[in-house]
């Protein structure tokens, strides 16, 4: 398992590492999780690798959001 401290430095370690699957938070510092998806899902690289979103959020508006951009699931923590 990789970790990384904010959306920017999840773009490289993704680049780097080429991961089977992303957890991603949606609120990070800097680069929100919807901006590093969206990123992610526009590099031919990574364009398929599978997203699970994970967020404290649980609004529907965000769900919305990241699924038409493309993710497998939605996870809501408590």
């Amino acid at each position: 398992m990789l970790q990384a401290v904010d959306g920017l430095n999840a773009l490289e370690v993704i680049a780097d590492a080429k991961p089977d699957v992303v957890l991603l938070d949606i609120a990070m510092p800097g680069m929100d999780g919807l901006e590093t998806l969206r990123r992610l899902k526009d590099q031919p690289a990574s364009s398929s690798l599978p997203v699970i979103t994970v967020t404290a959020q649980g609004d529907r508006q965000n769900m919305v959001k990241v699924v038409q951009l493309g993710v497998r699931d939605y996870v809501t923590k408590l």
